[in-house]
């Protein structure tokens, strides 16, 4: 019985996710139409709100997996800002 608590759970669990990923999704949309940079900018805000306004939502898999992302994306945005401030490293 317990096992199929458990099952039922993560159905859910994933269901729950897979429309969260589906509306942040949407709200990256025009970084697909827009590829100057205040576009990407406000999808990065986007995404930021919607993740701030629903984190304890999201699953903790899910949460892993977002900040690897955004510590990859870090990682590019300080690798560039060497970059366009001369920094050797």
């Amino acid at each position: 019985m317990e096992s199929v608590e458990t099952g039922q759970l993560q159905v859910e669990q994933r269901s729950r996710s897979q429309e969260e990923s589906r509306r942040i999704t949407q709200h990256c949309t025009p970084l697909r139409r827009s590829n100057s940079g205040s576009g990407h900018l406000d999808v990065l805000r986007d995404v930021y709100m919607a993740v701030t306004s629903e984190a304890s939502q999201i699953p903790v898999q899910e949460l892993l997996q977002a900040t690897k992302l955004v510590h990859q994306i870090g990682a590019v945005l300080t690798e560039q800002m060497g970059k366009k401030l001369g920094d050797s490293s």
